[in-house]
């Protein structure tokens, strides 16, 4: 009967019917499996999966907004509200969504790089908490970190943001980053997945990577954000990966990721890195990110597409015709949707208000002393003859501050960098700590080309060095803070060369000609060639990117408040043409050939004895510590697994300080060939003067194992390894064996 014809009578009955269903859904619904938080997550999503229809899944598989995904207020189900937090909460709004009337702040926490310095697990782990705390106080529920992409040539642009070189140390920090992150009610995202360590072509580069370093060096650190940290969410990056796009590459996302690792979690796409409909979902991709009106502006820049950026194939209307055409299944779809469900219910998404904001932090005395903690621990004292550190504040009457990045609180660019109104910058830090009895005198020394056009002339430049040179031959002491401006360390490009921007090497020189006490602080996410003046000074720091606080952290170490504990967890090349990947970075015709295989980092030194600047792991104490007694336990089964190693170390200076312990393991008999060492053991040691300690390492099968490409498999060879444990890959203090039975 039409609309119009209803009796008066009919239309009541009918609106009363329709009250009633209602009431009895909402009863119904309020006692359905999938709502009630004590079932077990497994039922949850296949209870909610039948009530959904076809579209409503399909609904589920593509964004609706740059950083946001389709809620169902029918069922329930929340959006996912998306942030970028792989060093600390950028401020995102969503589409139409004006900005409140008083900013929001969040933590600026120092880079990835800088963090991995720490060797601190622990610590580590607390910061991905405090981020994750700073997205919820923004009504955010997923963070797009950590970033754990290996850092396979000292020119990638986005080396800051990761965990350096070794695979074992940045998944056991990525896997600490994703518990405190979760702990709080987070989807955290292991990124990017795979071999993503170059940002030239990032979209186009086809990584030609062989199934031994693929395994032994690029998967573990995701390997062990899901297994040991238990991430919910994988993101796919842009690059290929030998041929097909990483968002459709089954290799890694099914076979790896499900069948190896039992991944149970969702996989988004890298924004703009899908170029169908059918291969990614049938590979293992669950959600295509971004959507909503932003995506179709990018789409329609002719340059977006020719760099590579695509999306917008897993919107409803192609996913609805490969399912009328047949080319994807009712099980591809729930699989997908299955998944993201998932990690919702296991994140807790589902069981709170999805508007629930926590109390911001960031202005917090307990948060600040946090991202001090953080930035302090990171930093790496490379070099301090005559100890000349720490600096004796109380008989310095006058200090120069000087260069391009001693004013200034500097991050790297890109997705990740943190906007922190109240960043303390090294010259701030070092006035502040020292007080009005000590003349601060300030130079910039040497502009960087581009961030001010009035500074980069010859005549601006020569006055520049004129003013640093009389700054310093006028002091006590000078402090030379140098390194890069977003502008020329960022996601989207890679770095020009290893050496510092022009005429900074050249500002060094002049300045420790001037002043022999001459203290150089490195302000960089990668590795920087210091060959040129490194004989000149007596003292260098590597400072890294430290966030918000890391001019605080700087002027604590510099004056002995603190000890420098940082340790270098990727290895400083005299010049560029040492690196392992010189001649094939950053590929040729859209194809990045790793030929150096697994010898990533100190493993190519090491194998081929070729003498870094600076070695992994490397840095210095204003103590000194003594190793003894090295020792291995072999465990109760017939191969001696797991096994247990000792070692005592003592503090034989007379201030605190902190060593890291490494262990490292060489396996000299295997059919294929394996690094000299490789590291599978740290631990971080803050000693009192005299104090002693015995550490301890666990040793287990993996620590043992390579894996073999013809087996498609993890073996361990039986019979006699070497464990090194030293303080760097360079510098081993004591050595045992240890027999691998049968």
């Amino acid at each position: 009967m039409p609309d119009d014809m209803e009796m008066p009578g009919m239309k009541a009955a009918a609106i009363f019917g329709v009250l009633l269903l209602a009431g009895c859904s909402g009863t119904a619904a309020t006692e359905a499996p999938y709502r009630d938080a004590s079932q077990p997550v497994e039922r949850r999503v296949s209870d909610l999966l039948g009530r959904m229809s076809t579209d409503e899944k399909i609904a589920m598989l593509a964004g609706d907004g740059w950083m946001t995904t389709t809620a169902n207020p029918r069922l329930g189900i929340p959006a996912l509200r998306m942030t970028d937090g792989s060093i600390g909460v950028r401020v995102q709004l969503d589409e139409g969504v004006p900005p409140p009337p008083m900013p929001d702040r969040t933590t600026a926490f120092p880079a990835g790089i800088a963090l991995a310095a720490s060797w601190d697990p622990d610590l580590v782990r607390e910061v991905g908490g405090a981020i994750a705390r700073d997205a919820r106080s923004l009504g955010r529920n997923m963070l797009l970190g950590p970033a754990a992409d290996i850092a396979r040539a000292p020119l990638g642009g986005r080396t800051f943001e990761g965990y350096g070189e070794d695979p074992f140390l940045a998944g056991k920090l990525a896997a600490a980053y994703v518990r405190g992150a979760q702990a709080e009610g987070v989807i955290a995202t292991i990124k990017h997945l795979a071999a993503n360590n170059q940002e030239t072509a990032r979209w186009r580069i086809d990584a030609r990577v062989d199934p031994r370093a693929l395994h032994e060096i690029y998967l573990p650190p995701f390997r062990a954000a899901i297994q040991e940290g238990g991430a919910h969410a994988a993101m796919s990056s842009y690059n290929r990966l030998n041929g097909p796009h990483s968002s459709e590459n089954p290799e890694v996302l099914t076979r790896a990721l499900r069948e190896r690792w039992g991944f149970t979690g969702f996989v988004v796409s890298d924004w703009g890195s899908t170029y169908a409909t059918v291969a990614p979902l049938k590979a293992g991709l669950d959600l295509e990110m971004p959507g909503g009106p932003m995506l179709d502006t990018v789409l329609a820049v002719p340059q977006a597409i020719a760099d590579g950026f695509n999306g917008g194939w897993l919107r409803p209307a192609p996913v609805r015709e490969a399912l009328r055409n047949g080319s994807l299944s009712n099980a591809d779809v729930d699989r997908a949707t299955g998944r993201i469900l998932t990690a919702i219910f296991a994140a807790g998404l589902f069981d709170r208000a999805a508007d629930a904001r926590t109390a911001q932090e960031a202005d917090t005395a307990p948060r600040r002393n946090l991202a001090l903690r953080a930035a302090t621990s990171g930093i790496v004292l490379l070099k301090n003859s005559a100890a000349t550190l720490p600096l004796d504040a109380a008989k310095l009457r006058s200090v120069a501050v000087i260069g391009p990045n001693a004013a200034k609180a500097r991050a790297g660019g890109g997705s990740s960098r943190v906007i922190a109104p109240d960043a303390v910058a090294p010259l701030d830090a070092i006035r502040s700590r020292l007080g009005p009895g000590v003349k601060v005198t300030y130079a910039l020394g040497a502009s960087m080309a581009g961030e001010d056009p009035s500074q980069d002339g010859t005549d601006a430049r020569d006055r520049q060095l004129a003013e640093a040179v009389q700054a310093a031959a006028a002091a006590d002491a000078a402090i030379v803070v140098v390194g890069r401006y977003d502008g020329l360390e960022s996601e989207g490009f890679d770095l020009a060369s290893m050496d510092l921007p022009s005429g900074q090497d050249d500002l060094i020189a002049a300045v420790a000609a001037a002043n022999p006490r001459t203290v150089v602080v490195l302000n960089t996410g990668a590795p920087v060639a210091v060959r040129r003046w490194i004989d000149r000074v007596p003292a260098l720091l590597t400072l890294w990117y430290g966030g918000e606080q890391g001019g605080t952290a700087l002027a604590a170490t510099l004056f002995g408040d603190t000890d420098p504990s940082g340790r270098l967890p990727i290895t400083f090349p005299r010049s560029w043409p040492d690196s392992p990947v010189y001649a094939t970075f950053p590929g040729r015709e859209q194809v990045a050939d790793y030929a150096e295989g697994i010898f990533v980092g100190y493993r190519h030194f090491d194998a081929h004895d070729v003498a870094p600047q600076f070695p992994f792991g490397d840095g210095l104490s204003y103590t000194s510590f003594a190793y003894s007694d090295l020792a291995v336990e072999p465990g109760p089964g017939p191969d001696g697994l797991p096994a247990r190693v000792r070692v005592t170390v003592r503090n034989t200076g007379n201030r605190p300080g902190v060593t890291v312990a490494q262990l490292y393991v060489h396996d000299g008999h295997a059919p294929l060939p394996r690094p000299p060492r490789e590291l599978k053991g740290f631990q971080r040691a803050a000693l009192a003067p005299g104090e002693t300690r015995t550490l301890e390492f666990p040793l287990d099968r993996a620590a043992l194992s390579y894996y073999d490409p013809a087996a498609s498999a993890w073996v361990a060879a039986p019979g006699t390894f070497r464990l090194d444990v030293g303080t760097s890959s360079r510098d081993i203090r004591a050595s045992v064996p240890f027999v691998l039975g049968q």
